[in-house]
């Protein structure tokens, strides 16, 4: 990828393909910085001015680095990105199957522990957790590169070695964290049906989905007895004769509900 947008269409003139590969990319990059098109080489040259009689293997790891100094916030604030959405994202499993009594316990964590030392019974979400601090870290080494980058003086940048080391480290954090992170916790991550369902028949926030058939007055009554006695929203609706016990059921199935539109 560093190679292809560096390399021009135009045949340069040079012999050797690694040679081609490694200083076309220095030339192409010093022309773009130069403001000029990339394959200008009667302005910068892969030969008379980026190879001047260097070894071939001289021009790889410097190609490389030019490359890599030049991408690496931008790598580095992507890999940022991605750690905070997975971090959310983490933190919302571990929420859905907070419990199991006095928690949400929407979801049931695959048992990847003994169990709690000071709760018997308790499912940890170790492996979420896992997840969050490898991203957290991903998170501080952006600082890291970040700063490196910034340092860097005219062609030179001392900071090449640290940049290198906490960008290639986020790239294994992150990979081996979304690796236990699928193979521990989603493959085996199971639904609490009931728990839900419970959840689904105590809300009073469905007679949101009555509005368009009984109106908003009527709603609004029947949420705040709803809320006031404790009764399920569904017997209210019946007790008070707004719509037949078979239009109340259509209307707030749980598919009706859920996707866009008007439920019923």
């Amino acid at each position: 990828m560093i190679y292809d947008m560096y390399i021009s269409t135009e045949k340069p003139e040079t012999t050797g393909i690694a040679v081609v590969s490694g200083f076309e990319v220095l030339c192409n990059r010093a022309l773009e910085l130069a403001g000029q098109p990339k394959g200008r080489y009667d302005i910068i040259s892969p030969n008379n001015h980026a190879n001047m009689a260097q070894s071939t293997n001289d021009s790889f790891p410097t190609a490389i680095k030019v490359c890599l100094s030049y991408k690496a916030k931008k790598l580095t604030a992507a890999l940022k990105t991605t750690a905070l959405v997975l971090i959310k994202m983490a933190n919302d499993f571990r929420l859905m199957a907070s419990g199991p009594r006095c928690g949400l316990n929407e979801l049931k964590l695959p048992k990847r522990q003994p169990g709690s030392s000071i709760m018997p019974g308790k499912v940890n979400p170790v492996i979420a957790e896992v997840l969050d601090q490898a991203c957290y870290q991903v998170i501080a080494n952006d600082m890291v590169v970040s700063l490196g980058v910034e340092n860097g003086q005219f062609e030179l940048n001392v900071m090449e070695p640290v940049i290198s080391f906490n960008l290639f480290n986020s790239f294994k954090y992150m990979t081996n964290a979304l690796d236990t992170f699928v193979d521990k916790l989603l493959t085996g991550l199971e639904p609490n049906r009931e728990q839900c369902q419970e959840w689904l028949d105590k809300s009073v926030g469905v007679v949101t989905a009555m509005l368009p058939h009984i109106g908003y007055e009527n709603a609004a009554m029947i949420a705040k007895e709803a809320y006031n006695t404790g009764k399920p929203v569904r017997e209210v609706i019946l007790e008070k004769n707004l719509v037949s016990r078979s239009d109340m059921e259509r209307i707030l199935a749980l598919r009706q509900m859920t996707p866009p539109g008007i439920a019923g």
